[in-house]
């Protein structure tokens, strides 16, 4: 079996690309990209078993489109590789490779100037990265950052905590690049649906458009007919989820970097907190609740900020506002 294929057409057409594909005889998925649109072909001894146009794809006779061409043996469906299938993000293992990407370099690129722009130009895609056990995903939506996942050291990472730690990956040099791609609209429905774990329920098999999740990988739905076929292993359970129309808007913090790192420290006053035996303890219980007494106990290991939510399973976000109460009634201080 010959090895994928990607990149750009150039000066020639995708009708003409398509043309050279056939006539070569090969069998697999063509998937073309132009105009943050897509068109998928399943093909067969070179011929086209099956087509599907997705978003604003114009037409084949354009030039200048980005291919991936994938072969594969025969299928009712079209099938590609996840682009990552080492991640343990069901949402990254079922993105395909879609073409040619464009690589945004560690160390120098602005991605706080980057978010604004792709807000302000309402991009649909994705901004990835992959380095070795670190992998990062945000979702775009019409410009808005429907969802965002992080993965490090097996440990998860999701929504403005996911986006801080991309964040924080694009500042350090040398690393993997981060890889920016538009894709059609559908596609990037469908991905949200998986990432935000909202679930379809009920729903007619002749209806459905979305995700859905099994054995055998990830299956992208439009109107009952199963479009794309990602070959890669399950995580999770066997599911459908709903294609998402509107996300809400996720944001980068703006704390400083690196400020997730910080410790703080216990002052007598907060030890006494957490010492039943003392009358601040009871004065603490009516002011903090159960909550505030968690986050003092944890914050007692000596754990970093972003340790310390993890383990109370807060975004840092949320966190924030308890750290400032807790210094302003001089139970914690900065390490």
């Amino acid at each position: 079996m010959i090895p994928g294929i990607y990149g750009y057409t150039g000066s020639m057409s995708g009708q003409d690309l398509l043309k050279s594909l056939g006539g070569l005889g090969w069998t697999g998925t063509l998937l073309l990209g132009h105009h943050g649109g897509s068109m998928v072909l399943l093909m067969e001894k070179g011929e086209v078993h099956t087509s599907y146009k997705l978003g604003t794809y114009g037409s084949l006779d354009e030039l200048a489109q980005r291919f991936h061409f994938e072969p594969h043996r025969p299928s009712d469906t079209p099938l590609l590789e996840s682009r990552f299938p080492a991640s343990g993000i069901a949402a990254l293992r079922a993105l395909p490779i879609f073409g040619p990407e464009t690589p945004l370099q560690t160390g120098i690129s602005d991605l706080r100037a980057l978010i604004k722009r792709l807000h302000e130009e309402a991009f649909t895609g994705s901004l990835s990265l992959a380095h070795e056990d670190q992998f990062g995903l945000a979702i775009f939506y019409k410009g808005v950052i429907g969802a965002a996942l992080f993965e490090r050291d097996g440990q998860f990472w999701e929504g403005n905590d996911a986006l801080r730690n991309i964040y924080r990956y694009s500042l350090e040099p040398g690393l993997a690049p981060l890889k920016l791609y538009s894709q059609a609209a559908p596609i990037v429905q469908s991905v949200l649906g998986l990432a935000l774990g909202q679930h379809a329920g009920k729903v007619e098999p002749s209806s459905y458009s979305g995700l859905q999740t099994s054995e055998a990988g990830y299956t992208f739905f439009r109107h009952g007919h199963a479009y794309l076929h990602i070959a890669a292993e399950l995580i999770g359970n066997s599911r459908r989820y709903a294609f998402t129309e509107n996300p809400a808007d996720l944001y980068l913090p703006d704390d400083p970097p690196g400020w997730e790192e910080q410790r703080y420290l216990l002052t007598l006053r907060g030890r006494d907190a957490l010492n039943p035996m003392t009358d601040l303890a009871m004065q603490f219980g009516d002011a903090f609740g159960e909550s505030g007494k968690k986050i003092l106990q944890v914050l007692n290991r000596g754990l970093t900020l972003e340790e310390t939510a993890l383990q109370l399973k807060l975004e840092l976000q949320e966190l924030k506002p308890w750290l400032e109460r807790l210094v302003k009634d001089g139970l914690i201080r900065p390490e």
